[in-house]
C-alpha cells in the first residue's frame, strides 16, 4: 500500500495548504481591457470583503475568471504572478502552466450577473455536478488500487478493468475535458488500464497512474469548495446590492410622490417640495450605480434637479449622448418651484415617476426570465 498511501498523504498535506497549483504562471491581456480601465474597477463587498463583482462608474458590471491554456503572439499579456520576476510569457516551454485572467462584462448588469452566479452555483454546491463528480472518482480509483493490490493481474482482469473505466467514465460525463485536471482523471485512468510501451501488465506503473487520477479528483474538490465560497458571495453581493438600489427608487418614488400629491391639491409649499426633491435627488436616487437600474435613477434625478456642471460628461455616457443633453437642456422641477411654475413642476415630477416606475419594472423584467 506504500503507493496509496503516500497518495493519502499528498491528498492531506494538498488540502491544508489549499494551493492546488503554486507553479502556474498567472496573465491578463491588456487588449481586452486597459490597466487603467481594470484598476479603476470597483468591487461590490460581502460581509466586508470585496468579491469577484466589479462595476465601474457608468453601471457596467463584470465578473472574472480564469483560464487555463496557451498563449498567442498577437495579444498583450501582463504578468500578474509570479511577482518576483518577469517571465518571458512569449518563450514558455510547452510543459509550463498559464491561466489568463479575464473580466467580462455582463449583458443586464446587474439582474443579468445574479442569473450568471446562480447557474454556476448550482454546479459547484454541495451535490452539484462537479463536487460529485470529484466525489465519484475517488471512490473509484480507491477502488481500482484494491483491485491491482488484491491479487495478479492477468490480461483478462485487465480487460475488464478497462471497460470498467470505460463504462464509469461515460457514467459522469468525463468523455471530452477541457480542465486540466479533468483532462489528466481521464488520461491517467485510461493509461492505468492497458499495457505499458513494452506491452507489459505493470501494476506498480497503473499504481501510480490511479494515485495520479485521485490526487487530480482531490484538487477538484478543493476547486470546487474554494469556487463555490467565491460564487455564493458573489451572489449574496449582488442580491444586497439589488435590494439596497430597489429600495432607494421605491422611498424615491413614495416621496416624490407626496410632493406631486400635495402640488396637484394646491397645499404644497414651494420651498419645503423643493426641499424633498432635492433629498429624493441627491439621497435616494444617487444610491443606484448599476446596470440597467442607474441610467433610469440619473434621468430621473435630473429631471428633479439641476445637473452640477462638473458631471456633465459623465451624465452623457451614463444615459446616453443625445437623450442626457435633451433632459440637461430642460428645465427641473425644482427650478420651476423657484419660478413659481407649479404646473411645469408637476409635469417634471411625473415624468420622473414614470422613469422610477420603469426602471423597476424592467428589473423585473429581466428577473422573471431566469424563472
Amino acid at each position: 500500500m506504500g503507493i496509496e498511501r503516500l497518495g493519502k498523504e499528498m491528498a492531506a498535506n494538498m488540502l491544508q495548504n489549499k494551493n492546488p497549483d503554486p507553479d502556474t504562471i498567472l496573465v491578463f491581456d491588456n487588449s481586452t481591457m486597459s490597466p487603467e480601465k481594470r484598476l479603476s474597477l470597483q468591487a461590490l463587498s460581502y460581509q466586508n470583503k470585496p468579491t469577484e463583482v466589479l462595476y465601474d462608474e457608468f453601471g457596467s458590471v463584470y465578473t472574472t475568471r480564469w483560464r487555463q491554456g496557451t498563449l498567442t503572439s498577437e495579444k498583450d499579456y501582463e504578468q500578474l504572478y509570479p511577482t518576483n520576476g518577469v517571465v518571458n510569457l512569449h518563450a514558455l516551454p510547452k510543459t509550463a502552466k498559464v491561466s489568463e485572467f479575464q473580466i467580462i462584462e455582463i449583458s443586464d448588469g446587474i439582474e443579468g450577473a445574479i442569473r450568471q452566479q446562480m447557474s454556476i452555483l448550482e454546479s459547484y454546491r454541495p451535490g452539484g455536478n462537479e463536487i460529485n463528480q470529484a466525489v465519484e472518482v475517488i471512490k473509484f480509483t480507491d477502488k481500482m488500487a484494491c483491485d491491482l493490490i488484491s491479487g495478479q493481474i492477468n490480461q483478462d482482469a485487465l480487460d475488464r478493468m478497462s471497460q470498467e473505466t470505460a463504462d464509469f467514465l461515460h457514467k459522469i460525463g468525463l468523455v471530452n475535458p477541457r480542465n486540466e485536471d479533468k483532462a489528466k482523471i481521464l488520461e491517467m485512468l485510461k493509461k492505468a488500464t492497458h499495457r505499458d510501451s513494452l506491452a507489459r501488465i505493470n501494476t506498480p506503473a497503473e499504481r501510480l497512474r490511479i494515485r495520479s487520477a485521485y490526487l487530480a479528483a482531490v484538487r477538484r474538490t478543493m476547486v470546487a469548495s474554494a469556487a463555490y465560497s467565491k460564487f455564493n458571495a458573489n451572489l449574496n453581493a449582488l442580491l444586497g446590492e439589488r435590494e439596497q438600489t430597489r429600495w432607494a427608487l421605491l422611498n424615491a418614488y413614495d416621496q416624490i410622490g407626496v410632493v406631486m400629491y400635495e402640488l396637484e391639491k394646491g397645499t404644497g409649499q414651494p420651498e419645503a417640495c423643493a426641499g424633498l426633491l432635492k433629498t429624493a435627488a441627491y439621497h435616494h436616487l444617487s444610491r443606484p450605480k448599476l446596470k440597467p437600474y442607474l441610467s433610469y435613477a440619473r434621468e430621473a434625478a435630473l429631471s428633479l434637479v439641476t445637473c452640477n456642471p462638473d458631471k456633465v460628461e459623465i451624465n452623457r455616457q451614463i444615459i446616453g449622448a443625445g437623450l442626457a443633453d435633451g433632459v440637461m437642456e430642460r428645465v427641473s422641477a425644482v427650478k420651476h418651484l423657484e419660478n413659481g411654475d407649479t404646473s411645469e413642476a408637476v409635469n417634471q415630477i411625473a415624468h420622473a415617476s414614470f422613469l422610477i416606475n420603469s426602471a423597476l419594472r424592467r428589473g423585473d423584467q429581466i428577473q422573471n426570465a431566469r424563472l
